[in-house]
């Protein structure tokens, strides 16, 4: 195990909850009693609304002591339980390996998610004998989910009879580990698509079949869309007129059955591991009659796409040119940009969202 000091406890959770994000198995963060756990709070919330697998083990007050006042005496598992799957303090050493067992398998199984073990002083010191305790098995992951042939053939007949398909990629693709299989199914079926902030890097933004400078446009007219690892929340508008089209059918990859028909109810769920769900897909298109054949004609729709996305980046360039003080969004990050510029394309952005990450994606080459 690696471990890592932080100067605080809300960094060093939020930091478990990406390890969980990157590797599908739970980071784990230790905080002391009290405020220290509470520190902790934010980081598990972080992990439970992105369901990130990770781990925060809290100490806690003697349990001898409970009700009269201890060291930074808190109810921490109270605490705890809205913002993890699960939440539970040992009853004894022995107990010990029970729980983190259930723990870190109830954070990677079902929906990933954050869980607590609440660890009070007087189990941290107390000593057992070695064969009284159980060495249990290590925590495996389980194998991903398929989904049936029917929904594949019905996902591919949705999006061929399309005339301005859309595939929007998620971190769930990113989660999965499908970047391959994403870039493959794009390039295969020749369909536009575009990234969710989290999605960003799966398949590249300097890819042709980019979106990303038409977000509004293509949003707005896309007949049918091939949802991958994101969810119709307020980062795509719900999904809702007047942002979406009124009477667009919305094809719905997530591993998370809880997901499918929020806000919309999808013309076809495919719930599974979207790594396998994209590569079933992408199988069904190499083995069958070419994806193109029989397909509606979408030229009319890519051409559009491009232009509108030329049209507002030198709209967005424009106006990065203006000179005027105090600086506005446009020409603050045309200076990021010439800056880029200069110095090549080894960078990394850092955006909070909002306006800089809209404007952003117009001006940042």
């Amino acid at each position: 195990m690696n471990y890592f000091g932080f100067r605080m406890e809300t960094p060093a959770s939020y930091a478990a909850g990406i390890v969980g994000y990157l590797t599908k198995r739970p980071g784990v963060c230790l905080a002391v009693s009290g405020p220290g756990m509470t520190n902790c709070i934010s980081g598990m919330a972080n992990a439970l609304t992105n369901k990130w697998p990770m781990i925060c083990l809290g100490g806690a007050s003697d349990s001898s002591l409970e009700g009269r006042g201890g060291f930074q005496e808190f109810d921490q598992l109270a605490c705890a339980k809205p913002v993890t799957k699960y939440a539970a303090r040992p009853s004894s050493v022995q107990h010990i390996p029970v729980i983190v067992e259930r723990a870190v398998r109830m954070s990677m199984y079902g929906t990933p998610g954050p869980v607590y073990i609440d660890l009070p002083h007087n189990l941290l010191y107390a000593k057992v004998p070695e064969e009284s305790v159980s060495y249990l098995p290590r925590v495996e992951p389980l194998p991903p989910m398929s989904v049936p042939t029917n929904l594949l053939s019905a996902t591919i007949n949705l999006l061929k009879g399309a005339k301005s398909p859309l595939v929007i990629v998620g971190k769930g693709i990113a989660y999965a580990d499908a970047s391959t299989e994403m870039l493959q199914f794009v390039e295969k079926t020749k369909i536009p698509f575009l990234a969710t902030p989290m999605g960003k890097g799966v398949v590249s933004d300097y890819h042709d079949l980019s979106a990303a400078r038409a977000r509004s446009y293509v949003l707005q007219n896309a007949d049918v869309i091939f949802l991958c690892g994101a969810r119709l929340n307020w980062i795509l508008h719900f999904g809702m007129p007047p942002r979406f089209r009124e009477d667009v059918k919305i094809i719905q990859l997530d591993a998370d059955p809880l997901e499918m028909n929020t806000n919309i109810v999808s013309t076809v769920p495919l719930c599974g591991d979207a790594k396998v769900v994209l590569g079933q897909i992408n199988e069904t298109l190499q083995s069958g009659t070419p994806f193109q054949q029989g397909q509606a004609d979408t030229s009319a729709w890519i051409s559009s796409i491009k232009a509108k996305s030329d049209k507002n980046a030198k709209v967005s360039l424009e106006l990065a040119k203006d000179q005027t003080l105090p600086m506005n969004y446009y020409s603050s990050i045309g200076i990021v940009q010439s800056e880029i510029a200069r110095y090549g394309d080894d960078y990394i952005i850092v955006s909070e969202g909002s306006n800089t990450m809209d404007i952003g994606r117009t001006i940042l080459q």
